[in-house]
């Protein structure tokens, strides 16, 4: 099989013509799709490779301080069955190795006066100049809670935070002054159903799941 372009043994193997000089149906279009793909390709291996090995009492302790961040080392070792400075030890390397980010209080936007939430989805036009300009504005803006470069159609996903719709408007006029935006599409919140970005987490660090021993 050729391993580049995705063809069939049987295409493959057939020899090129003498005459024409004429590739066979490993074509130009199939490698121009490979290479466009690569990318993603290499991310998500690159991504497998870096994925750490989790033992069963690093489980337990990032299932305890998922449901609630403020335990003390002692009761987390009486959770897990492991003394204060094991818990202690276990943590520091979670977080060393970036497993755990650090743990803080969530926060009721609402009850905070920040009601009016936006989803955006923007292409950006080439320029790098332009591209880093835009992205350190929105780094240093108060009201984006999330950056995130995407593969496909757009190139960036913003999840926004507004006091009122006014504040929306301005921050889509300054975002607008740079230039090199070319498209964005904006969908406002109404209603949020559930809000737990935990949930996904659970089963990967469930007694059931696979572990090694210690």
């Amino acid at each position: 099989m050729c391993g580049l372009c995705f063809i069939p043994p049987s295409i493959s193997s057939q020899p090129l013509s003498s005459n024409s000089g004429s590739f066979p149906v490993c074509s130009f279009r199939s490698l121009i799709i490979y290479l466009y793909k690569f990318p993603l390709f290499l991310y998500i291996y690159t991504l497998q490779m870096r994925e750490p090995k989790l033992k069963k009492k690093d489980k337990c302790i990032l299932r305890a301080l998922l449901e609630n961040g403020r335990l003390s080392y002692s009761e987390l070792g009486r959770r897990c069955e492991i003394s204060r400075q094991v818990a202690f030890e276990r943590v520091k390397r979670l977080l060393g190795e970036g497993v755990a980010k650090g743990f803080s209080v969530r926060l009721d936007a609402d009850k905070l006066g920040f009601s009016f939430k936006a989803y955006v989805l923007l292409i950006a036009k080439p320029e790098e100049k332009l591209r880093n300009e835009l992205a350190e504005f929105l780094r240093n803006s108060k009201n984006v809670r999330k950056i995130q470069l995407l593969f496909g159609r757009f190139d960036f996903f913003l999840e926004l935070l507004f006091r009122d719709k006014e504040e929306l408007t301005e921050f889509l006029r300054a975002m607008q002054s740079f230039g090199v935006v070319e498209r964005t599409e904006t969908f406002i919140v109404y209603q949020t159903i559930k809000d737990k970005p935990e949930d996904p987490f659970l089963e990967c660090l469930s007694e059931e799941s696979k572990t090694e021993v210690t």
